[in-house]
């Protein structure tokens, strides 16, 4: 399987997963943006908005790292990440920038849920 055809369908499971949480989600095909997939969860007092780079095997670095954490720094509301799917794995690794920093690395998607405070900050 060539590189692109595995993104897509690597993009297709995280649709699939975002869905199924009840986000409304959406992905780039064949952009070669910051972002794959971006989800909102409308449901509660403020939208919770998720900026998601998905990879296969490797994390991003290097420049692409340093885009995705300006991106985070400069919309403190939205929730930056990457999703990391191994061959075979059922579920993706996820990190994602908050306070600074990323955290997560080995956490799987069930675990992954933010709650949105009043005053707009979120936790997972």
């Amino acid at each position: 399987m060539n590189t692109a055809r595995k993104g897509a369908q690597r993009e297709h499971k995280t649709l699939a997963l975002l869905r199924a949480q009840g986000y409304q989600a959406i992905r780039a095909p064949a952009s070669k943006g910051m972002f794959d997939v971006w989800a909102v969860d409308s449901t509660g007092l403020y939208p919770i908005v998720r900026y998601i780079q998905v990879k296969s095997g490797k994390w991003v670095y290097g420049d692409e790292l340093a885009a995705l954490e300006d991106f985070a720094v400069n919309n403190p509301g939205a929730s930056v990440e990457m999703w990391r799917w191994d061959n075979y794995a059922r579920a993706p690794k996820v990190r994602v920038f908050t306070a600074g920093r990323w955290v997560g690395a080995e956490a799987e998607i069930h675990k992954h849920r933010f709650t949105r405070h009043d005053d707009g900050a979120m936790e997972m």
